[in-house]
């Protein structure tokens, strides 16, 4: 009778002499992920000193930017800048072609003037009562 799967498990344990568990593959893949974030988002910081070192003259040419770097212009985490333009909170632009997920690109001419216009008395939305 052949050895179940766990039986293997075991066998390849004792000769490779470790096993990972579970918890320390999602450490490892939580230390991956937030390499690739950090890596993210010191791209999106050098992108922005950039544009603000370039003078971010925006009657000339402005650039299009990431979820990223608008979040750090805005202060907020990357993905809540992708979950405001799904939404339509901010202004924002799919990439064309992208069919298993929606690429976004924005002006940041157009979130700076959106956030201008919602800003005053009325526009506090997110007080709770």
């Amino acid at each position: 009778m052949p050895p179940s799967f766990g039986e293997k498990a075991d066998e390849s344990e004792r000769l490779c002499g470790h096993r990972q568990s579970d918890s320390a593959r999602r450490q490892k893949h939580a230390k991956s992920l937030d390499r690739t974030q950090s890596k993210n988002k010191l791209v999106a910081t050098r992108e922005l000193d950039e544009l603000r070192r370039n003078g971010f003259d925006l009657s000339r040419f402005e650039p299009w930017v990431t979820a990223e770097v608008v979040a750090l212009y805005l202060r907020i985490d990357p993905a809540t800048a992708v979950r405001y333009a799904a939404a339509g909170k901010i202004p924002a632009h799919p990439l064309p072609g992208m069919n298993e997920r929606i690429r976004w690109r924005f002006l940041l001419s157009e979130v700076r003037d959106k956030m201008m216009s919602c800003t005053g008395p009325k526009s506090r939305t997110n007080v709770r009562d």
